[in-house]
């Protein structure tokens, strides 16, 4: 079953089908709100692995008391922290550092030593994970690799989908945006750089459609809350002539729910407006004119009227600072002028508002 295959697979629902996993939605929003609300899941501060929060058979993972969990181990281990709560949705961010492996096994055969964050699990009918791994013996070497499975009968499950692109940092940021629907995912190196979404790909290199890139996203199908892991794969296999090693570490995992998050991107838009020379704008009132109008889509957001919210975000504030994207320069509706510093800002984060927006209507 190819990529596109698996995604018609779960949109093609019946009626009946969504109906209960409407209803499934709707309970666990009810039932579950006060965790998903609750930002840090786990900052690893205490000494011993919390088995309120995790349930795990692993000897790889240990947490010394330093505020962070710690992985070393070597081939053929493939172990995991899965939390003991489950989600309807959020936004599941994990900052992990000092990877390090000596994996140097050949391309294609599934031994890579990663790093991963994931949702979903074998009872649930599907997972998803985003990675930092690494496999030497190819060309490609080091990378962010999306994967996911799914459950095609009782006892049959998918190939373990790929979908990377090469990467050889060491220490970053992976995430996970599930709307209660669809998955994204997200990583990015410093706290201070924006998010990178993925992309769909083939060998590494995005699939261009009519010149522009297509953002990866994936729709398991989960009926009910899933739960969220944190793996470790040193890669290689069982009887391997090579036994290949991997350590890193975790400082948190926070989870958000998608309309905290939601509303924290549209904060960052407007400290990211106001930091902006007054020379930038078309007129230097309009600084201020554009702040009060995102503010109104705060409020929106937090009212939960997220389509007037997404109306006033793409068919007002959007205008005024597309120029550039659209046509390479400013155009007589901006009321940003300055590309660089400007636009090329501020944009990107109105685009994403828009499309976190368009995953809670």
């Amino acid at each position: 079953m190819k990529r596109w295959e698996f995604m018609a697979y779960f949109f093609l629902k019946s009626p009946v089908e969504t109906f209960k996993v409407l209803l499934a939605t709707l309970f666990a929003v009810v039932s579950f709100s006060v965790t998903v609300d609750a930002a840090m899941y786990d900052d690893f501060a205490d000494s011993g692995i919390d088995q309120n929060k995790w349930t795990f058979t692993s000897t790889g993972f240990t947490q010394p008391g330093d505020g962070y969990l710690h992985y070393s181990g070597n081939t053929p281990a493939n172990e995991k922290l899965t939390s003991t709560m489950v989600f309807p949705s959020g936004v599941f961010t994990m900052p992990f550092a000092d990877y390090s492996s000596n994996n140097n096994a050949p391309p294609g055969q599934g031994l890579g030593s990663v790093v991963a964050l994931g949702l979903g699990s074998r009872d649930s009918g599907a997972w998803v994970r985003i990675e930092r791994g690494q496999v030497l013996g190819t060309r490609v070497g080091q990378y962010i690799e999306v994967n996911w499975s799914f459950r095609i009968s009782k006892d049959e499950w998918s190939k373990i989908y790929v979908n990377y692109v090469q990467s050889d940092i060491t220490s970053g940021f992976l995430q996970l945006r599930y709307d209660g629907t669809n998955v994204t995912f997200y990583y990015r190196t410093l706290k201070t750089d924006p998010w990178t979404q993925m992309v769909i790909t083939e060998g590494g290199q995005p699939v261009l459609v009519n010149g522009q890139t297509q953002p990866l996203v994936i729709t398991p199908g989960w009926p009910t809350p899933i739960p969220m892991f944190i793996q470790a794969l040193p890669g290689g296999a069982v009887g391997a002539p090579s036994s290949y090693t991997l350590s890193f570490k975790v400082d948190y995992v926070r989870i958000n729910s998608f309309a905290a998050h939601v509303i924290h991107n549209l904060h960052n838009i407007i400290k990211e407006i106001n930091k902006l020379n007054t020379d930038y704008f078309k007129n230097a009132n309009q600084q201020n004119t554009l702040t009060n109008k995102l503010h109104a889509v705060v409020r929106k957001a937090k009212e939960g009227s997220y389509a007037d919210a997404l109306d006033k975000l793409q068919n007002d504030i959007l205008q005024k600072t597309d120029g550039c994207s659209v046509k390479g320069k400013p155009d007589k509706n901006d009321w940003i002028t300055d590309y660089d510093d400007g636009q090329n800002i501020v944009y990107p984060l109105i685009d994403e508002a828009i499309s976190l927006l368009q995953g809670l209507i």
